[in-house]
């Protein structure tokens, strides 16, 4: 029962269609709740399948790159996202 389990959450995690949703989902709930300083990429669902995500590519850095001073401003506005 417990391998079922596990091997229905992975099959899920690896469906991107159901990626999409809960990204487009994400992305509503913090525009309805006026949370600012997060931005979530649009997805396109027309080019989405179960093994491909296609969404808006954003420019910036990458987490490991910025000042630790920046990165407790990120860690502040994802603990109020959750």
């Amino acid at each position: 029962a417990l391998l079922n389990e596990w091997a229905i959450g992975f099959y899920t995690e690896l469906d991107f269609t159901n990626e999409a949703a809960n990204q487009i989902k994400l992305r509503t709930l913090l525009a309805e709740n006026d949370v600012s300083g997060v931005y979530i990429p649009e997805v396109y669902e027309e080019f989405c399948t179960r093994k491909l995500l296609v969404t808006e590519w954003i420019d910036g850095c990458k987490l490991s790159d910025c000042p630790p001073d920046q990165i407790k401003e990120f860690i502040a506005v994802g603990q109020e996202c959750f």
